[in-house]
């Protein structure tokens, strides 16, 4: 009796970069309306000259060296860059950092004051196809090749153990929370010295689109400075 099973699975490079650029496009037209000395509150402009109010986004740096994303966006938190000179530097400190997963993802969960099993939701999500990634990519290492997944996946012909091929196939018809739910504590002890419950975890669109605002601030000042920048001509050598 086979058990085949239908795969689909998301790398977690490719989740993140298609919610990456959801937010860039939402933040595309975004000028920064309102500034100080140590904030940016940025909107789209109409063109009739108003404001639209949706995404837009203040980027605040606090006292203390932490920066605060806030709006019609979820609020973010991000601690701690310590003393500087220019709040700028603290905008930069997350605005021009690409370490999205780590780097950026740590300074959130200390802002935030997240211990690692209340970060669920803030700063990070749980996605099927990427929980199913890195399943496939586990049971690739163990039986050391690649898997056709464009093609229903007979679990019975690999050689893997019976709680995997269950968990897999539970997730393939059903949400992977579901299923890790329903298994609670008697999920068998190998599944949890391999790491299924750390499985498919990715950066929440939350994070990502605090990151962004952040990104799409320094963007603007980039550009600003550019533009301030004396023109050098070249002489026509003919």
């Amino acid at each position: 009796m086979s058990n085949l099973v239908k795969i689909n699975r998301l790398t977690r490079d490719d989740h993140t970069a298609k919610h990456q650029a959801r937010a860039r496009k939402d933040f595309a037209q975004h000028e920064i309306r309102h500034r100080d000395h140590r904030s940016w509150t940025c909107f789209r402009r109409h063109k009739d000259g108003g404001w639209d109010s949706t995404f837009w986004f203040e980027a605040v740096v606090l006292y203390g060296g932490t920066l605060l994303v806030n709006g019609d966006i979820d609020l973010m938190h991000f601690a701690y860059y310590g003393k500087y000179q220019d709040p700028q530097e603290v905008l930069r400190w997350m605005g021009a950092n690409r370490d999205l997963g780590y780097y950026v993802h740590q300074k959130a969960c200390i802002g935030m004051t997240l211990s690692p099993t209340a970060e669920e939701h803030v700063v990070t999500t749980l996605d099927d196809g990427v929980w199913m990634d890195d399943a496939i990519g586990h049971i690739e290492d163990r039986i050391e090749r690649k898997l056709d997944t464009s093609k229903e996946i007979d679990l019975d012909l690999l050689a893997i153990p019976d709680w995997l091929k269950e968990l897999v196939s539970d997730a393939s018809t059903t949400s992977i929370a579901e299923v890790l739910a329903q298994a609670g504590d008697s999920i068998h002890s190998d599944a949890w010295e391999t790491g299924v419950f750390e499985w498919g975890r990715v950066p929440s669109t939350r994070l990502i689109y605090a990151h962004e605002a952040l990104r799409r601030v320094v963007q603007l000042l980039d550009e600003e400075r550019k533009a301030q920048e004396p023109k050098v001509e070249v002489a026509n050598a003919g």
